[in-house]
Parts: C-alpha cells; structure tokens; sequence
C-alpha cells in the first residue's frame, strides 16, 4: 500500500498566486516558477495528507469515504496549481512540451476520479512525472514531493 504522504508527494503542482507576463519566459525561469509553483503545493498537500491520515499506524489504510475526502481537496489544489502554471508565459519553444506535462496530469486526475484506488494501487501520476522531469523539471514531477 502506498501512503497517505506518498500519495500526496506523487500530485505533480504545486500552487503559488503567479501572474502572467505579457513578454514569455526563459525557459529557466518558467522552470524556476513552475517549480515553486509545486514546491507550494506540495507542501499544502502534505499537511492536507498529515492532517487528514496522520493518526493512522503504518499498516492501516484510511476508510474510502476518508479518502474521497482527501482526494477532492487534493484535486482542487492540483486544479488551482494547473491554472498558475498554464498561467505562466513559457518559452515559444516549448508550448507543446508544457502543454503535454498538463494534460498527463489532468488525465492522472481524471484516473483518480474513476477510481480512487488508482491513487494507491497504481501510479496516475506517471507520466506527468516522467514528461516534467525530461522537461527538466527539479521539484515538479519529483515523486517525493520535495
């Protein structure tokens, strides 16, 4: 069984209030943006995941409608944390690119929202994990959630 933390460090963005500028990013500053961007929200869903499973032992699972719970204030973190980075003004170049990363996490999200256990059992999240990281990515895509 994968944990609570774990669960919660594997959501790819992370949300910081961002503006977008006319003029787009370096691709090293929208790296460094998008990065706080999921170092924030990282951060926010661990707490959510400590708050919400904290008082469970190593060995036990959180009860399914605990983890819908968790689940839909995750999700409206990672849909806040999407918007901030689609509201980023990447690099000409790499459009696309982002544009992949996000939509591997809307598909995670909607796996999740098919079936919850997906988010223990199964890794919804991988893809995006693997695109943000061939981005260059440092804490967005990082499965720990650093």
């Amino acid at each position: 069984m994968v944990s609570a933390v774990s669960i919660a460090g594997a959501l790819v963005l992370g949300g910081v209030a961002t503006a977008a500028s006319s003029k787009p990013l370096t691709k090293k500053q929208f790296m460094k943006q998008a990065d706080k961007i999921c170092a924030a929200g990282n951060k926010a869903t661990n707490a959510l995941a400590q708050q919400t499973f904290g008082n469970l032992g190593p060995n036990e699972r959180p009860d399914a409608a605990t983890f819908a719970k968790f689940w839909a204030a995750a999700k409206a973190v990672l849909e806040v944390q999407i918007k901030e980075i689609r509201a980023l003004n990447e690099p000409k170049a790499d459009k696309q690119q982002v544009k992949k990363i996000l939509a591997a996490v809307q598909a995670g999200i909607a796996e999740v929202d098919a079936d919850l256990q997906a988010a223990e059992t199964g890794t919804p999240f991988a893809k995006a994990d693997k695109l943000a990281q061939q981005y260059g990515l440092k804490v967005c895509g990082a499965e720990s959630g650093q």
